[in-house]
């Protein structure tokens, strides 16, 4: 079987936030990566995914940070 590469991400978040993303992880007996794996996946599963410029053509994208 051949694996997939996986990319790391590294989000820096506000404590309090962080505080609820662990309470909401332990109730579903998860860890905080699980919970946000899974929050991606369904995000980019959503119909309602917010783009940032036109993501489909392959040009870069204008974001603010």
């Amino acid at each position: 079987m051949t694996d997939k590469p996986k990319i790391r991400i590294v989000v820096d978040e506000d404590a309090p936030i962080v505080e609820r993303l662990d309470a909401m992880a332990e109730a579903e007996g998860l860890s905080r990566s699980d919970m946000l794996r899974r929050a991606i996946r369904r995000l980019l599963s959503s119909s309602s995914v917010p783009t940032f410029g036109n993501i489909s053509s392959g040009e870069p994208a204008d974001v603010a940070t």
